[in-house]
């Protein structure tokens, strides 16, 4: 016998599963309207041993930023000239705006959007001389120290011969530098010795 109660019952239970059909649907609208609102992931394109792509990195790191990291080959001209116009590292890439480079001016630009978490998290530049002065007297040690072994380990920027051999052309050690158009390569890369490649691709 069928009752008022059993007819509601059996209405309710009819209604059910366009109600939570209903219901997903809102929840994948408002997933893809929060989706669409939110800023893109950002893009650094960088190479691992460039002190200047480290601090991008750095502050990325330290405001929890998520982002995607590009390593590009020393050798590739056309990447860099293609987002800002000339080979140089680190570019950020937002996905909205024009990409730009220089280290400084990213770090100072994404501490101040709120899109990227609380602005002021870095100071301003501090501009002490004394600090500017001791990089300048240890800048020729220095180079002679890291130019040689960039090449000689295992970096994404220098996987293959001809990244590093363009590295090599344009980096030379102190004081071969500034060195005339077909000067012979400074003896203390030579004796450096062969940057050679395993079977594995990876420098040895």
């Amino acid at each position: 016998e069928t009752t008022p109660h059993s007819n509601l019952a059996s209405q309710t239970c009819g209604r059910a599963p366009k109600m939570l059909a209903r219901v997903a649907t809102l929840f994948v609208s408002s997933n893809a309207l929060a989706s669409a609102l939110a800023p893109a992931r950002p893009t650094l394109y960088v190479y691992d041993h460039c002190p200047f792509c480290v601090r991008a990195r750095l502050a990325f790191g330290l405001k929890g930023i998520k982002h995607d990291v590009r390593f590009m080959a020393n050798d590739d001209v056309d990447l860099p000239t293609s987002l800002v116009g000339k080979k140089i590292a680190p570019i950020f890439d937002d996905g909205n705006s024009a990409p730009y480079a220089e280290s400084l001016d990213i770090v100072r630009n994404v501490d101040a959007d709120p899109a990227y978490g609380t602005p002021g998290a870095f100071r301003p530049l501090s501009d002490r001389t004394d600090l500017k002065a001791w990089q300048k007297s240890v800048q020729t040690p220095l180079r002679l120290l890291q130019r040689p072994r960039y090449v000689k380990t295992y970096l994404p920027e220098f996987v293959t011969g001809s990244s590093r051999d363009t590295f090599v052309k344009n980096h030379q050690l102190p004081p071969y530098e500034r060195r005339p158009t077909g000067a012979r390569t400074s003896s203390l890369w030579m004796s450096a010795g062969p940057c050679t490649t395993t079977s594995r691709g990876t420098p040895s």
